[in-house]
């Protein structure tokens, strides 16, 4: 167990060595051993690394996790090999020299190799580690400043990469402020400033936007605390008529607390126009053939209406709550997802000529006749995938037909991360970005006069609160300055005080998330904030207001027009 801590002294001011350090991109080709980088989000990153020590030589990639970042100051981390039984943890701090007018870089971090090598590697790594500590920090110390001298008996032995990365990562993810988290599968690219977006070309300034609402809507109550309403085949075939006679151009089915795909067999039946899709299934509990054979039926059924909407959810419930697991980070899992999916696809259409896809997640190498469903009148299932990170958001730029944003994306974050995401996906395929259909889920508030929207603001704090103590969600709060409310809404969800969490939503926030107006200024204040960015709007409709179909209709037309 290689316990290592290096420490270097530079003459020069602690706010320019970390805003070196802060950008991975700057010093990760500096680490021994360095391969390649991923960034998987704001506090998960992999590393490929190849190491030689003595006779052993072994290439492992690492995930490591960022679990605390104090600004300018500290980050903390773990890892953990994926095919390699290493685990391990650390530090990486940075301060001011003690009586120095200069900056002190210190790395800690335990490594651990388990497997019936472990004692071997663990005694023979210590060289390795002190060797790789001495040359990454001398590295960055000389590039701040080449007049730099290592000492010639370091205080040291950093926690040799892994430090690196998870500072490396940190750095990049510690940005908690907006830094661009996808880059490709061993593939790094500069990180995007967090500033605006040139005019994005996904930015059509298109006037008809495509109009979508919940087939089974959602009870105000269960962001409260309560459970999910039953509602029956009867009622879900004449909320589908409904709303199709409304003039929706979707109707989607959520995965909150019912099955995403049952309604949508139900409605299939008694609509003939809508699109139908999930929004969304979690895919990963769900093996991509099992996906498959229910959208291919579904597609069947509805004439070629059926579109998927997929996301990943977060590990917890993955794990907890679908008692599914959580080998690796999800972006590189779900790329793979979609890969095997369209191969299914592609070998129900054509039973004589099987796609097989094999992937280090997913493989789908066997088709028997017998168990292939065989070709449909209308074989080409739309695929979208929720995305509020970059990597998802260049994923669907990449190889979806659709994104869906969560609604916690505001129109900033959305312009200046998702939609330049977006784009570099889908430049990197050579696809035409106008081809992706990007749908927005806009909080909103509204009410017949101001009394009565002032009245729904409650609610509607109770939901963003909901959503923004996922940490997972927090890069949006942090973009704009509000890490301190995003933290304090999870430490509440923990306690299970739900009731408590709206107190920390203030009204910038809410304007912020939210468009909020009377029924008469709702369409063009929507269409003013969201216009051109969106090509479709998902409309949520309270239960009251759905009742009101000359309301809604108007709305949909307004957005039509």
């Amino acid at each position: 167990m290689p316990e290592v801590s290096y420490t270097a002294v530079m003459e020069i001011p602690r706010p320019t060595v970390w805003d070196f350090v802060r950008d991975m991109n700057n010093w990760a080709p500096l680490a021994k051993g360095y391969q390649t980088h991923e960034i998987l989000n704001d506090r998960e990153s992999i590393w490929t690394i190849k190491g030689e020590v003595g006779p052993i030589s072994r290439t492992t990639k690492f995930h490591i996790t960022i679990t605390e970042w104090v600004e300018g100051e500290r980050v903390a981390f773990t890892l953990e090999g994926l095919n390699e039984p290493i685990t391990g943890e650390g530090a990486i701090l940075i301060s001011d020299s003690d009586g120095e007018a200069g900056t002190d870089i210190r790395g800690d971090a335990t490594l651990t190799f388990g497997g019936s090598l472990g004692p071997i590697l663990n005694q023979l790594i210590g060289p390795w580690v002190q060797q790789g500590a001495d040359e990454l920090v001398t590295a960055i110390a000389t590039t701040l400043q080449p007049t730099y001298v290592r000492p010639s008996r370091p205080f040291f032995l950093v926690r040799w990469i892994s430090g690196a990365w998870n500072f490396v990562k940190s750095i990049v993810s510690a940005p908690f402020r907006g830094a661009e988290e996808a880059q490709e599968a061993a593939t790094v690219e500069p990180t995007p400033a967090a500033t605006p977006a040139p005019d994005a070309q996904i930015q059509k300034g298109i006037a008809h936007m495509n109009v979508e609402t919940l087939l089974v809507t959602l009870s105000p109550g269960q962001y409260a605390g309560a459970t999910p309403e039953n509602t029956g085949p009867a009622k879900i075939a004449e909320t589908a008529r409904q709303l199709e006679a409304m003039g929706f151009d979707g109707l989607t089915t959520p995965e909150t607390g019912h099955d995403p795909f049952l309604p949508i067999a139900i409605a299939a039946e008694h609509t003939t126009r809508v699109s139908l899709g999930t929004n969304v299934a979690i895919a990963f509990p769900r093996t991509p053939m099992v996906v498959a054979q229910m959208a291919w039926d579904l597609q069947q059924w509805s004439g070629g209406r059926f579109n998927i909407g997929l996301g990943t959810q977060v590990k917890g419930h993955n794990e907890r709550r679908y008692s599914a697991p959580w080998p690796s980070p999800p972006g590189p899992r779900m790329r793979e997802y979609v890969q095997c999916l369209k191969a299914i696809f592609n070998t129900f259409k054509n039973p004589g000529q099987p796609d097989y896809f094999s992937g280090e997640h997913y493989q789908f190498t066997l088709m028997p006749p017998f168990f292939n469903p065989g070709p449909i009148e209308h074989p080409d299932i739309p695929i979208y995938i929720s995305a509020l990170n970059p990597y998802m958001a260049r994923l669907a730029g990449e190889l979806c037909d659709g994104l869906r944003l969560h609604p916690l994306a505001t129109l900033g974050y959305t312009k200046e991360v998702v939609i330049a995401a977006v784009e570099a996906g889908a430049k990197k395929a050579g696809r035409d970005v106008s081809d992706i259909d990007l749908v927005g889920s806009p909080f909103i508030i509204t009410g017949k006069d101001d009394a009565e929207v002032e009245a729904n603001k409650a609610m509607m704090k109770q939901q963003i609160a909901f959503y923004a103590s996922t940490r997972t969600y927090h890069r949006v709060l942090e973009f704009h300055g509000w890490s301190d409310v995003g933290m304090g809404l999870h430490r509440l969800s923990v306690e299970g005080k739900w009731g408590e969490m709206p107190n920390l939503i203030t009204e910038e926030i809410l304007e912020e998330f939210a468009v909020i107006a009377t029924y008469d200024k709702l369409i063009p204040k929507l269409k003013e904030r969201w216009g051109e960015v969106l090509t479709t709007v998902f409309l949520g409709l309270s239960p009251a207001m759905q009742q009101d179909e000359d309301l809604v209709q108007g709305f949909v037309q307004q957005l039509h027009s």
